[in-house]
């Protein structure tokens, strides 16, 4: 009987034992519980401190405010200006592309002149070696009448 009745103090003792390590473990999950609801959740202190941080952060992004807004019209203007002198830059090349036409289309016209202005005096002399032709022949008749015009083709082409 002693034998029995160890063995069943032997179980009652198991028993008991698994009972505590059962409710053991179940503490043990609700620690880990509620220290992880802590750690996921701030402090009173913690919150006071990020308040505090982000009244910080709002008052230098106000007065950055005006910065940026001063930025963004400087851009607008700078932009406005790029495009003004890349419009300008453009006429530019317009006008030199129409200058050194230009330049080439007078040197064309000075030399067409040049030669109009030498065809011009041929005529001349043509016509003056016809006016001392037919002088020569009304001579006696107008003399002082061709004297007049030969001065007057040689006015008009010693330009």
């Amino acid at each position: 009987s002693r034998r029995a009745s160890a063995e069943a103090s032997a179980e009652m003792l198991r028993r008991a034992l698994g009972e505590r390590t059962s409710r053991i473990r179940e503490l043990a999950a609700f620690a880990a519980d509620v220290e992880s609801r802590r750690t996921s959740e701030p402090s009173a202190a913690d919150v006071g401190s990020q308040r505090d941080a982000l009244r910080v952060l709002q008052r230098a992004v106000a007065g950055l405010q005006p910065e940026a807004r001063a930025a963004a019209g400087e851009e607008r203007e700078l932009r406005d200006r790029v495009a003004a002198e890349e419009a300008c830059a453009e006429q530019e090349r317009a006008c030199a592309d129409d200058g050194a036409d230009a330049a080439e289309a007078l040197t064309r016209l000075q030399a067409h002149l040049a030669n109009m202005r030498g065809e011009y005096l041929a005529t001349a002399q043509r016509c003056e070696a016809l006016e001392r032709r037919l002088a020569d022949e009304a001579s006696a008749e107008q003399p002082v009448e061709s004297d007049v015009e030969e001065r007057r083709w040689d006015g008009a082409f010693a330009e």
